[in-house]
């Protein structure tokens, strides 16, 4: 449970205080064989970074190991390096590189990651016999997986079997069941550490399957993670989990090669024809020190020799030209820039074997090519299957200059056409060949066929880029059915999009309801509403409430009470509370209830309906709270008889049934009731199973009692650390309240300037989101500080305006008209217009009374009471009733602050009576 003196979040993994001041250098590693955070203020050499990566991997304490620089920096370097020192087999090293490619794969990383542990190709030739010829390795290596799985796991190395988008969540859940079943079998006898190159490039579905392994062993110092990415951003940021403390992380950035470095690099590399140190201090300036760039310009130095016999040539800084410089040169060896451009059009990693058959199975003149571009640094040898270009900067470049080059269109036509007689890890290769080629209606077919593997897989995010590759090929070319099928890809991906990004969600949404039927519109109108919750557009959801209902039979009662009960607390978060509770107690309660007798409807099951009756009463609840309603506590005292009755143990639905007590409470005044009700919270068995919005609500609370009670000691620290929570959690409307409530603070410590400058962006945010109590709220705050800094007219102009707003019938807030009332009385006292602040204060006092507003109703007697005095200030016939009167206010207003145990508010009151006894005595006027 996150209180505001958390140092983190313990749902989203925001850190509160972190800092760079934070990561201390190491000196070596401590006799516990604990290791410090490394600095990444300072960067490292190739030769300190493998050191200091080898006593993390080494340390008890740490987990995640990151290693940074840029790209090109010598990051996959290093960590070869690491890998090297470590020749006892005591660590098994799980090896993946993530890139444009496996972000198109199905759990692309996690794939490459077991085509390299089992030293396989990246495509096959026969999947049904690979299927019979592994299955007794498979079978006998992972005991632990069934044939099933162990079939899931073929296929997703081999992508073959279909499915349909109705089944992708449940078959993501089997595929990474199925995945963690494979790293526990393989963790059994093993210390590993999981490699992952290029995190930064990582797809959805293997960060997840990442996450859940990171989780299942986060405190087994068996498992550890090495990422490499370009940048300089904390681990702790990129790949965290509240079950991993932060100390468990490791940064390392990179530095690029000195002067001294380059040199003996360049040594190396010419030892017969010793290069002269003004070409080394060009070769610096241009490479910046990357190795990637110093290692092609190094190239470009020997190809230039070849020909000129001499060290004066150009010498570029950036790698696309010193690659099209080398181009130039390879062109003059016929089939090692042929092998070149195929290798590059493969990607990343490429196959010889798939070369070796565009060469007509001349395997000596292949091996020969493939030796001597290796000789000359653009690609290496990864396993017997696989060779790879030197590094992703490399190969990255080269393709883009290879793509607009003449005969590129030709080779990637030959390269398509034999690789799609195999079966390959990644299906997407060919989609984007096709694209690349211009051939929309075959790279529709590989995109459509990439839909169905993914949907078998589960990988959401594949499915996604799948549909909307195809979404954009329809538009341009045309087919049978092209409008039907683009209405079913926008149904598909809103669908899918409402659970992972709402936003981009709707327009798919709105675009499916184009000609829809009435039940499709229905169906996709409650994805829509689904939508506007979780980006907080509560006025949407309203709309997309009453569009809903408008298109069910009025007959079916409890379908449109159930569907109307969606829309409660969107009217909550806006603040119309007059509007909600009269549809909770007119049109949706008076339903349920007499649908609870039933013994069973056609359509909603018993369970359904008595959550849904359950939630409508708590909604209720909080809308008359904020109404400033007592009817709140024989709502709430219902809510509390049911949950006994019926043996409810929901925690979450407790807790804020709760909070809504204790907030109640806050605003009566009565803090005591409700800080032991925050206490009780706390107290439960297991406080992390909490809704993280109940935490939010909680801190709200407390907040609010501290600024009532008018203990500021660290509010301000505390104050930055909910709104925070709120903000990482999504909660925009407590966020937003605690922000202006900032303002109050700074109010309060004689900072009414700061004050009025959140005020000003709060009521703008509020104006904007339509969001009433939030605007109601804000304009109080700005009436009150302007009271005190621009005088009563402005007060007025601000109240008089607000005030309107909270008797719309709508909101009718009865909170809010009691505090206007009071403000607009305070401001007409100070103008001397006493007839009016009699009039407002006796209409505050009403409300406060008939709804037992008790700090309120203290305030406003006190506030009574020194209008009272004013008047018997003027010394006339009535100055000792005004006087008495005055008295008898100051009682009142004694006997609730008592009540309510309010120190400062008794205070205040105490000093206010002194000051009328003062008065008493120096006019002789004696108080009975």
């Amino acid at each position: 449970m996150n209180l505001p003196d958390a140092m983190k979040c313990r749902k989203c993994g925001y850190i509160f205080q972190l800092s760079e001041d934070e990561y201390t250098d190491i000196d070596g590693v401590e006799e516990d064989n604990s290791l410090e955070a490394a600095n990444l203020t300072k960067s490292y050499s190739q030769q300190a970074a493998k050191e200091l990566l080898q006593k993390a991997v080494y340390s008890q304490n740490k987990k995640i190991i990151s290693l940074q620089g840029e790209t090109g920096i010598g990051k996959s370097i290093v960590v070869k390096s690491v890998i090297n020192e470590f020749t006892d087999g005591q660590i098994t090293w799980l090896s993946g590189e993530c890139s444009h490619i496996t972000q198109l794969s199905p759990c692309g990383y996690i794939q490459n990651l077991l085509i390299n542990c089992f030293n396989i190709p990246s495509f096959c030739a026969d999947a049904t016999q690979l299927i019979k010829d592994s299955q007794e390795f498979f079978s006998n290596e992972f005991s632990n997986l069934s044939s099933d799985e162990v079939c899931d796991l073929l296929n997703l190395l081999y992508p073959q079997k279909m499915d349909f988008y109705e089944k992708i969540f449940i078959n993501k859940e089997k595929t990474i069941n199925m995945l963690l079943k494979v790293f526990r079998k393989i963790i059994e006898t093993n210390r590993i550490v999981i490699i992952v190159e290029n995190f930064d490039l990582i797809d959805g579905m293997s960060y997840e399957v990442l996450k859940r392994l990171l989780e299942m062993y986060s405190q087994d110092n068996r498992v550890k993670f090495l990422l490499t990415y370009k940048g300089k951003k904390p681990a702790l940021g990129c790949f965290y989990s509240d079950m991993v403390s932060p100390n468990s992380y490791f940064d390392v950035l990179l530095m690029p090669l000195d002067k001294g470095q380059i040199a003996i690099f360049t040594d190396r590399s010419f030892e017969k024809e010793k290069c002269p140190q003004s070409v080394k201090n060009k070769l610096f300036l241009a490479s910046k020190g990357n190795p990637a760039i110093m290692e092609q310009l190094v190239g470009l130095l020997h190809d230039y020799m070849k020909v000129e016999n001499s060290f004066e040539s150009e010498l570029p800084s950036d790698m696309k030209t010193i690659l099209e410089m080398r181009l130039e040169y390879l062109k003059a060896n016929a089939n090692a820039y042929k092998v070149l451009c195929l290798a590059a059009i493969q990607g990343l990693n490429f196959s010889p074997a798939i070369i070796n058959d565009l060469f007509q199975g001349d395997e000596v003149i292949l091996v020969e090519t493939l030796n001597y571009l290796q000789k000359l640094n653009y690609i290496m040898p990864v396993n017997q299957n696989t060779y790879a270009f030197k590094n992703t900067l490399l190969w990255s470049e080269l393709f883009e200059i290879i793509k607009k080059r003449e005969g590129y269109n030709e080779l990637c036509s030959l390269t398509c056409e034999l690789m799609s007689e195999y079966v390959l890890s990644s299906n997407s290769i060919l989609a984007i060949m096709t694209q690349n080629l211009d051939l929309p209606e075959k790279s529709f077919e590989y995109w459509t066929k990439n839909i169905a593997i993914s949907s078998y897989i589960g990988d959401l995010n594949l499915y996604i880029v799948s549909q909307k590759q195809c979404m954009d090929i329809l538009k341009r070319i045309d087919i049978p059915n092209k409008e039907l099928l683009i209405l079913n890809i926008s149904e598909k991906l809103g669908k899918l999009l409402t659970r992972i990004n709402p936003s981009e969600a709707m327009s798919y949404l709105q675009a499916a309801l184009e000609n829809a039927t009435t039940l499709k519109s229905i169906d996709l109108l409650t994805y829509m509403t689904e939508c506007c919750k979780k980006t907080g557009n509560y006025s949407g959801v309203v709309e997309c409430v009453d569009s809903i209902v408008s298109k069910i039979d009025i007959s079916n009662e409890l379908e449109i009470a159930m569907v109307k009960s969606r829309k409660l607390n969107a009217l909550l978060n806006t603040g119309n509370c007059g509007e909600l509770i009269n549809i909770a107690d007119n049109e949706v309660l008076p339903v349920l209830e007499k649908f609870l007798d039933v013994k069973n409807h056609k359509v909603i099951s018993k369970k359904m309906l008595c959550k849904t009756w359950l939630k409508t009463y708590l909604v209720l609840a909080n809308a008359l709270i904020f109404q400033g309603n007592n009817r709140a506590f024989e709502v709430i005292s219902i809510l509390f008889e049911l949950f006994d009755r019926n043996g409810i143990e929901d925690e979450n639905l407790i807790c804020k049934t709760k909070l809504a007590l204790a907030m109640m409470n806050t605003l009566r005044g009565d803090i005591q009731s409700s800080q032991e009700i925050l206490n009780e919270i706390v107290q439960i068995d297991d406080v992390n199973l909490l809704n993280p919005e109940i935490i939010s609500q909680w801190n709200m609370v407390k907040i609010f009692n501290k600024l009532i009670a008018k203990n500021y000691e660290n509010l301000n620290e505390e104050l930055f650390k909910v709104v925070m929570y709120a903000n990482n959690i999504g909660d925009d409307f407590t966020k937003n309240i605690l922000k202006t409530m900032l303002g109050k603070f700074l109010k309060e410590n004689q900072k009414s300037k700061q004050a009025l400058e959140i005020y000003s962006e709060q009521i703008a945010y509020f104006s904007k989101e339509k969001n009433a109590i939030g605007a109601l709220l804000t304009w109080y705050l700005i009436a009150e500080v302007s009271l005190q800094t621009d005088g009563p007219d402005k007060a007025l102009s601000v109240a008089q305006k607000a005030l309107d707003v909270a008797k719309n019938p709508k909101i009718n807030n009865y909170l809010f008209i009691v505090l206007y009332n009071k403000i607009i009385a305070e401001a007409e006292i100070i103008k001397g217009d006493y007839e009016g602040a009699k009039i407002n204060i006796e209409k505050a006092v009403m409300f406060a009374r008939k709804f037992e507003m008790q700090i309120l109703l203290a305030s406003l007697y006190l506030l009574y009471g020194k209008y009272l005095q004013d008047l018997a200030l003027a010394k006339t016939d009535a100055t000792e009733n005004y006087a008495m009167n005055s008295f008898k206010m100051y009682k009142k207003a004694m006997t609730i602050a008592k009540e309510l145990k309010n120190e400062n508010l008794m205070k205040a009151v105490l000093n206010a009576s002194s000051a009328l006894e003062s008065f008493c005595r120096l006019n002789q006027i004696k108080i009975k």
